[in-house]
């Protein structure tokens, strides 16, 4: 693992992978982070966990070193709020169409004069009140780690992405999902579409044109991230713990119905 920071690689463009964690699971969390990834991100959009799991995956990544993004079910201050409050490294907003969007989220994950994050100096992100008499600083350095990634994946982000860059304090990095914007185009189930890679490219060209702010995709496997790289992509996640284990089971089952049966003479 890079002695650099995860924000500093992440800042300074340098290429980073992670995946999503749908799994409820402290020990998969910790075993998918000794693998190598360079962050993780614990879904509650798709896979809603309660608040003591997510908690438990938090520090089951950080006890290897990996960092622990959640993605909020919806731009919601209740939930950016928990998630931070539980030590999170940063959160992951999905479906950010809007300058508003961005506002209310940087809003709830600052601490003034930054945002209004509630200040609570007992939470796990305070130390539970351990050196409460520092948590100037703590506030300051969460202000300065802790990073808000936003997804753009409708057309309506698409249409609206100058003003969702120029906002101040802003997204830290933004991720495209191909998959629901193919179906805010009418193509559900199309992601790999030529019009939907034509738009993403359109995306990158805009995000490289416009904005300092790293950027990258949600991939289906390593071979394409060479040609998204090229375009400037940097923060690649690929698929799921779930579908990369059902992925390497069905594999496997394959090779063993091969491996055991006779050949025909």
């Amino acid at each position: 693992m890079s002695s650099k920071s995860f924000q500093s690689r992440l800042r300074h463009r340098e290429p980073v992978l992670g995946t999503f964690l749908f799994l409820p699971s402290e020990d998969a969390t910790e075993a998918v982070s000794r693998t190598g990834v360079d962050f993780v991100i614990i879904d509650m959009e798709h896979s809603p966990k309660n608040w003591q799991t997510v908690s438990n995956m938090i520090r089951a990544a950080e006890v290897v070193g990996v960092i622990p993004l959640v993605r909020v079910s919806t731009i919601d201050e209740q939930n950016i709020r928990y998630a931070l409050e539980l030590g999170a490294g940063g959160i992951v907003l999905p479906f950010v169409e809007t300058a508003d969007d961005v506002r209310r989220a940087t809003d709830a994950a600052r601490y003034a004069p930054r945002g209004n994050r509630g200040v609570c100096t007992m939470s796990r992100a305070a130390h539970y009140s351990v050196g409460r008499e520092r948590f100037q600083e703590t506030a300051a350095s969460a202000n300065e780690k802790v990073l808000i990634i936003g997804q753009i994946e409708s057309s309506d982000a698409v249409n609206n992405i100058d003003e969702i860059l120029a906002q101040d304090p802003g997204l830290d990095a933004i991720i495209i999902g191909r998959a629901d914007l193919a179906t805010s185009i009418g193509l559900t189930g199309q992601s790999e579409h030529p019009r939907v890679v034509e738009l993403t490219q359109t995306i990158m060209d805009r995000l490289q044109a416009r904005s300092s702010i790293p950027y990258g995709l949600a991939v289906y496997g390593p071979s394409e991230c060479t040609e998204w790289a090229t375009q400037g992509a940097t923060v690649f996640v690929y698929g799921a713990d779930v579908s990369v284990l059902v992925s390497a089971y069905q594999r496997a089952v394959a090779e063993f119905k091969v491996a055991v049966t006779p050949t025909q003479q």
